[in-house]
């Protein structure tokens, strides 16, 4: 395995909140002088089954990218007001965008409340 992949592989395991393994180094201080059976040993091994989160990670990610969506069709409002946009323009964007959230979003929110 390069250093890059091992990098690649840290970086993801810390974005998506599973921690970090080198305890503050790089993947290359932390590397040093092991073997590649020794580095695999050393790994932890995370393993998930659909439909199964890590401490809640995928109701908050799902939570924040809702928040996100919302936020985003209000400045869209805002944008379309200030653009001189007629009411009727608006609540016909309004209403594609809950279309679009009763498909998408409502159906995994009540996934993950159940």
């Amino acid at each position: 395995m390069t250093d890059f992949t091992k990098n690649m592989h840290e970086t993801i395991a810390s974005h998506f909140g599973l921690g970090s393994s080198t305890r503050g180094k790089t993947m290359d201080e932390h590397n040093r002088g092991r073997s590649e059976a020794e580095y695999r040993a050393a790994k932890p091994v995370v393993k998930c089954n659909a439909g199964e989160s890590f401490d809640g990670f995928e109701r908050r990610m799902l939570q924040r990218n809702y928040d996100a969506f919302k936020a985003a069709i209000r400045e869209a409002v805002v944008a379309m007001e200030d653009a001189n946009f007629t009411s009727a323009e608006i609540e016909l964007f309004k209403d594609v965008v809950s279309d679009a959230e009763g498909d998408t979003w409502r159906p995994a929110i009540e996934r993950m409340e159940q």
